[in-house]
């Protein structure tokens, strides 16, 4: 158990709920940064408190008493400020350090837990939710971490501040110190409003990006049934809930904003009135007075914090409770004994295993011993894929037991157990990589290649490799996509097979390869392993004949799901807040949700381009200029005080209590309009961030169901989510909160300069020199800024694309041993990622750090010259004090907008990975005049067909030339990797041919629109994609408007109906998401079940029903007949290519040969040798991509 693991096992027996916050825990490993930032943060106030009050002598004795000169004082300003800024960088370096090293341990922990979490509790929780839980809220809990050294020590330095401030001058202590109370007061009336908007603004973006990465992992689906549109008016549902969610929580948080800037503003009125006051009465001196009120100005700021901090805070809990579910995923404990040094056999002893009460497997004894081939047949639902979770440690048994080596399993270290068996299944995925890699991760150790070159023989994969253009080191897409169904099933035989098990499990793993194939590669891997036991879970008769032993499973009293269940861990945030999750609850139901609507229209979020930032001006031009000018109204305001003090001072001086009176009424009025401006400002950059937000995740998404399937042959899903996720999110943040910020920063900036100016004309020279210093320090920090952001980002998206690539094949990676080597490269990369972060965030702090010594500097240079100048007579001493504050406020900005600025560099370069797919050509192209498409009731001719993938050399198809007989079945033939699902695709129109022509009742099918010809094409692959939802509505994807009755006879029509009733709910059984809890041939039925539904001209089947058993593959067959429409069959199995009307044969990309079936059984023909069991070779195969 890992250091984590102990401190998060500890947290959950605490009663404390501060330590059993994630961040407490997390943060608490890192005690010694964090005492170091605090002392840090000490230092630096002291010597902000130091600076100070030199200004109060420079102002007392060497400009209004004229008892010492000015230079010294700013020399002595000026040093204290460099160290300032060496204490001040040094904390804002260990604040940074706590925070992306707080992001690389939540980023390992996260994923580490993933991978050893009961693999049916991660399922429970969709892509999307997962991918925005291990991004989004990460990303906002380490932002909000970097920042909470600071909001920690807000408390004590508040109180320094009070007592340096009553030390000044007590009057006015108690006056700014009125702000703090009345501000917390105002906070706690809405602080549970904000909580349950905080969750579901959250939540809402988890669910827009599931939204979108379902149905880009299912496009092969949503193109063959052109449901395009109607995943696109999904998408802008739940992105219009999203958008008005947003909206909600920033009203109500601008609502109580109002007071929260409007009452610290009037606390600031009676503090200038009553110091003026004190001034007339000869009990303060002005010196005191400005520091006095510049420092009861630093009380209210912080004051004016509380709803930023309040949001803050409801965001952090918000997002640590998301992070604290996934964590505490359950996982089975690695602690165990280890197996014994030599194998001796795998037993079960009366085994079963029930789901939810119902009985799977029962009574099952029988063992698998060194050298033994153990066959294991059955229906559909009889548990096939269940057992091969009890050998393999992933399930375990509910009655009786599974003995390895004469242990139970339970008993024995999981790491152990992962070691000695390898599981290879029917639908195994590969990983974005050189073949090499993706081998390599079968052992714990590095192999060599002739290691490997063994494993691929015993695999029949070795010509796999020889045929590819770079061997080892080719490139495999996603998933192993790019390859076919057999070619990924041996390469993934071949990864277990380098780790030389003890026990290896085939669950049908072979499923997708030829016969005769199939029963040559079982004979090498027994000849590779001679003494491991091989347990083959099968539906064909080959490996049956040839086993030691037999198994049979019988039918269950109903198909259950072959997951493992174990009791769900409990997160030690969620232990005992039970009440808390209540309450939250209750907040969120009795929301009132904004209705408003973006201010984009539905044309804009229709159009397929990137929107320019022209347009997106043009679009939202009337709040834009709105928003405009109230920040200059803002501004002017915020200035206002600062303004005003001169006056207060000089009237202060002149004894004129009437005028003093008139200024806090001016600076009263000037705190309402500066409040009521930051309202409308807030709520209408907000307005213009989330609708802009809309806007790119209609487009973006549009586009993505518009681009090809060779763009998801070469694009990583993780790819895709980073762009909806984070890219988005870098977007919307920076619009919605930084990027009005920023330019209210440089509009105070540039209004302070210019009253400056106004104030005393002599400070130009002094104000365009501190200009041109910021110039300088802003253009060299965009030079390297930018750059060092460009490699964070494409480092985040590399971690990010892993994560979810190893989620998505977390089952893969524990059947085949490959955790801890999975592992260990993502925290590479998550340590490459940290690095990356230092280097861009150092950058980031020496220009916070920077702009704060010229704020200090500027400030003592300004004092220097308008204090001359009143030496001079030129001035009135309250003029120069007035233009030292402006200056000060126009300047302090600048220290935070570092942040901004990395914000703003971040936006621009996910702006630009946003784009990326508009720049990606649409393939096939839709040919100028293309015709909706008809009935399709000819016959479909493939005439002197070509075929090269995207991107690739090697041609697939040479020269093809056949007919499909208009209403009848035609068989698909051939040896793996022959090219039978690239005709397929060439037939849906998926790719168009290199050369030659398809031809659909004697039209070339690319003079039809693609998606009018896809609905009348019914597609049904061997991996039966299904979406998140219900058996019934899966069925009814292919057409929507689908009764009950219609759902239930296209069932009863392929046979399917028995077995889907069986399930919990019938129809309505719910479905999880890519249907984990379905059997493979579960999710075949239901696909071929769609598919009837949408009773189509052209049926194309592609090893539709490699996972049924002989009687109910029979009926199927037998109803596909009845359907009577132009029929493409795809198989490796003579059953089906017998229930055909013509057989074609396929060898090397070629088509040698086309009969009836019947006719060309037993006379020695290509099709004939197919279904031969031969002894050694298998013929010629070329690679594909199929």
């Amino acid at each position: 158990m890992t250091r984590l693991e102990s401190m998060w096992e500890r947290a959950a027996a605490t009663n404390s709920a501060a330590r059993r916050s994630l961040v407490w825990m997390l943060l608490s490993r890192q005690r010694g940064p964090v005492r170091a930032v605090l002392a840090l943060i000490v230092l630096h106030s002291i010597l902000t408190l130091m600076i100070a009050q030199e200004v109060v002598e420079l102002v007392d004795n060497g400009i209004v008493d004229q008892a010492a000169p000015i230079g010294p004082y700013v020399s002595h300003i000026a040093k204290l400020a460099l160290l300032s800024f060496i204490v001040g960088f040094a904390s804002r370096q260990m604040t940074a350090r706590i925070g992306y090293q707080l992001e690389y341990d939540l980023r390992a922990w996260l994923y580490t837990r993933v991978q050893w979490a009961d693999l049916r509790m991660p399922k429970q929780m969709a892509t999307g939710q997962l991918v925005t839980r291990s991004m989004t809220d990460l990303k906002m809990v380490q932002t909000i971490i970097q920042f909470l050294p600071s909001i920690v020590t807000l408390a004590p330095a508040t109180i320094v501040l009070l007592i340096y401030l009553a030390y000044l001058s007590f009057p006015l202590a108690v006056i700014a110190s009125l702000a703090l109370p009345l501000n917390l007061w105002f906070l706690s009336k809405f602080r549970l409003r904000l909580w349950g908007l905080s969750w579901a603004d959250l939540n809402e973006r988890a669910e827009v990006a599931s939204a979108i990465d379902e149905p880009v992992r299912g496009v092969r689906v949503m193109r063959a049934f052109g449901r395009e549109e109607h995943e696109r008016e999904r998408l802008g549902a739940t992105a219009l809930r999203a958008f008005r969610y947003s909206m909600t929580r920033v009203r109500l948080l601008a609502r109580y904003d109002i007071l929260l800037k409007a009452v610290p503003l009037l606390i600031n009125a009676l503090v200038l009135v009553a110091g003026a006051q004190l001034i007339a009465a000869d009990q303060l001196s002005v010196g005191v007075f400005l520091v006095t009120f510049q420092v009861a100005g630093y009380v209210i700021a912080i004051a004016q914090l509380f709803d930023e901090l309040a949001s803050s805070w409801q965001f952090l809990r918000t997002a640590q409770g998301r992070l604290a579910e996934v964590i505490s995923l359950g996982a089975r404990p690695t602690e165990g004994r280890p197996a014994a040094s030599r194998f001796e056999s795998v037993e079960f002893r009366n085994a079963g295993v029930s789901f939810a009460g119902t009985p799977v497997i029962d009574g099952l004894s029988f063992d698998a011993r060194p050298g033994q081939l153990v066959a294991v047949s059955g229906p559909p639902g009889s548990g096939k894929s269940t057992l091969a979770g009890l050998i393999g440690g992933l399930v375990e048994p509910t009655s009786g037991e599974v003995l390895l080596d004469g242990r139970p399993l339970g008993e024995i270290d999981i790491t152990t157990i992962r070691t000695m068996v390898r599981i290879v299944t029917e639908d195994p995925v590969l990983f974005s990589g050189s073949i090499r890699q993706n081998l390599d991760l079968g052992a714990a150790w590095s192999v060599s290649d002739d290691e490997i070159n063994a494993a691929l023989y015993a695999a029949g994969a070795d010509d796999i490799v020889a045929g590819m253009p770079d061997g080892l080191s080719t490139f495999v897409g996603d998933r192993g996509l790019t390859l076919s169904g057999g070619q990924r099933q041996r390469l993934a035989l071949a990864r277990a097979l380098v780790a030389r098990p003890r026990v290896i499990v085939l669950d049908d793993a072979l499923s997708a390869v030829n016969p005769a194939h199939e029963m040559e590669i079982i004979r090498r891997v027994a000849e590779f392993l001679p003494e491991a036991a091989i347990v083959a879970i099968t539906r064909r008769p080959g490996p049956t004949s040839m086993a030691d032993t037999v198994v049979e499973l019988g039918q269950p009293e109903a198909p259950a799901p072959p997951a493992p269940v174990t009791a769900q861990a409990t997160a030690p945030e969620q232990q005992g807040a039970g009440e808390a999750v209540s309450e939250l609850m209750d907040v969120v139901h009795s929301l009132e949700v904004s209705e408003e609507a973006p201010i984009v229209s539905e044309a804009e979020c229709r159009v397929d381009a990137m929107p320019r930032v022209r347009r997106l001006v043009g679009i939202s031009l009337f709040a834009l200029v709105a928003v405009l000018i109230l920040l200059v109204v803002n501004s002017l305001a915020g200035l206002g005080p600062e303004i005003l003090f001169a006056e207060a001072t000089e009237s202060a001086e002149d004894g004129e209590t009437s005028v003093i009176y008139g200024i806090g009424l001016a600076v009263v009025a000037v705190g309402i309009v500066f409040a009521a401006s930051g309202y409308f400002v807030r709520v209408l950059s907000m307005k213009i961030a989330q609708s802009i937000g809309y806007l790119l995740r209609r487009r973006i998404f549009q586009r993505l169901t518009k681009l090809g399937i060779d763009f998801y042959d070469r694009e990583l899903p993780g790819e895709v989510a980073t762009r909806v996720v984070n890219d988005l999110d870098t977007i919307l943040g920076f619009v919605g909160e930084r990027l009005f910020r920023f330019i209210s920063s440089l509009g105070r900036f540039a209004v302070g300069v210019v009253v400056v100016i106004v104030l005393v004309p002599q400070l130009t020279p002094t104000i365009i020199g501190l200009v041109a210093v910021i110039l300088a320090f802003t253009v060299a920090q965009l030079y390297l800024g930018m750059r060092a952001f460009n490699r964070a980002r494409d480092d985040l998206g590399r971690t990010v694309a892993t994560f979810e690539e190893h989620f998505a094949g977390r089952s893969e990676l524990r059947g085949c041993g490959a955790t801890d080597k999975a592992n260990r490269r993502f925290v590479e990369d998550a340590w490459e990622l940290r690095q990356s972060r230092r280097w861009a965030t150092s950058i980031a702090n020496m220009y916070s750090e920077l702009m704060a010594l010229i704020t200090h500097v500027g400030g003592a240079l300004i004092l220097w010259v308008a204090g001359h100048e009143v030496l001079a007579g030129a001035i009135a001493v309250g003029t120069a004090l007035s233009a030292r504050l402006v200056a000060q406020q126009a300047l302090q900005p600048l220290a935070y907008m570092s942040s901004i600025y990395t914000e703003m560099l971040e936006a621009r370069v996910s702006w630009h990975r946003l784009a990326q797919p508009f720049d990606t050509p649409i393939l096939p192209a839709e040919r100028p005049g293309a015709t909706e498409a008809g009935s399709l009731d000819g016959d479909v001719t493939f005439e002197s067909v070509a075929f090269t993938y995207p991107h690739t050399t090697l041609p697939v198809l040479d020269d093809i030339s056949f007919t499909l007989p208009a209403g009848e079945v035609t068989c698909l033939v051939g040896f793996t990797g022959a090219g039978k699902s690239s005709i397929t695709k060439l037939l849906a129109r998926i790719y168009d041919p290199t050369a030659g022509r398809v031809l659909a009742g004697g039209v070339d099918i690319a003079d039809y629109e693609s998606r009018s010809y896809r609905q009348r094409l019914g597609i049904v692959p061997q991996d039966a994609f299904l979406f998140k939802g219900t058996i019934g509505s899966n069925i009814a994807y292919s057409r929507p408007d689908a009764t009950l009755d219609e759902i239930d006879r296209a069932a009863r029509a392929i046979g399917a109906h028995d077995v889907l009733t069986a399930l919990e709910g019938g129809y309505e059984h719910p479905v999880d998401e890519e249907a984990h809890n379905l059997t493979a041939a579960q999710r075949q039925l239901v696909a071929l079940a769609r598919v009837w539904l949408a009773r189509p001209d052209i049926l194309v089947l592609d090893e539709a029903t490699s996972s049924l058993d002989g009687p109910m593959e029979d009926r199927v067959l037998e109803a596909i007949r009845a359907l009577g429409v132009t029929t493409l069959t795809v198989t490796h199995r003579q059953n089906v290519a017998q229930h055909s009307d013509l057989a074609i044969v396929l060898e090397a990309g070629r088509v040698v040969e086309i009969g009836p079936p019947d006719e060309l059984v037993g006379t020695g023909s290509a099709y004939d040798r197919l279904w031969a069991v031969v002894d050694g070779g298998h013929g010629t195969e070329v690679p594909e991509k199929a």
